[in-house]
């Protein structure tokens, strides 16, 4: 299945103070939402990795 690409140019425009905030929240969640299975990864090896840290010093008492 070959993918197709549609050539676009853009021009950016400045945007108000009051809107850029809302703007920024907008394209956050736009690229988490994109790349959500190497997000979804990597919020694994960190749970993973905490719950093995907190069993580690549950398991030697030094808490």
């Amino acid at each position: 299945m070959s993918k197709k690409f549609l050539t676009a140019e853009g021009l950016g425009s400045p945007t108000k103070a009051y809107f850029w905030i809302n703007a920024f929240i907008r394209e956050f969640i736009a690229t988490i939402h994109t790349q959500r299975k190497k997000h979804l990864k990597v919020i694994a090896v960190l749970t993973l990795l905490i719950i093995v840290s907190v069993a580690a010093v549950f398991i030697s008492g030094t808490l």
